[in-house]
């Protein structure tokens, strides 16, 4: 299973809560890599800063995957693949290109998604690696 994240500033993804999604994903064991939109203006200068930011502020060796459009996400979708994030065209595009879409709107029910997802997978791994799982 990979999971392929975008951690935008929306505004309940303060520093904390990105950090403890992001960390959540980490402990996991499982592959991820972020997914972000830089769109066709300025394309080189957005792809640069969005890699800085993500680097600096989530992880700095994070697989990191800029497309043009985020529906353009959708061509990494797979059946066991998961993407976060706050933009319903973006989520409708993953599950119809069969992956699993979390709609992010506040980071306690995107933590919970992510657990209803991740657990049955990964319980034994997750629940003694990370500690938000009961």
């Amino acid at each position: 299973m990979g999971t392929v994240v975008q951690l935008d500033t929306a505004p309940s993804l303060k520093k904390y809560w990105r950090q403890k999604i992001a960390d959540l994903i980490k402990e996991s064991g499982i592959d991820w890599e972020i997914l972000t939109a830089s769109g066709s203006l300025n394309r080189t200068v957005v792809t640069n800063d969005k890699i800085y930011w993500i680097r600096k502020h989530v992880d700095p060796k994070v697989i990191i995957t800029a497309t043009i459009k985020g529906e353009d996400k959708a061509a990494f979708a797979r059946p066991s693949h998961v993407l976060i994030d706050d933009r319903k065209s973006n989520i409708k595009a993953w599950t119809q290109a069969g992956g699993i879409g979390v709609l992010h709107r506040t980071a306690d029910d995107t933590i919970n998604q992510l657990k209803s997802y991740l657990l049955p997978i990964y319980s034994k791994n997750l629940k003694t690696v990370c500690p938000m799982f009961p």
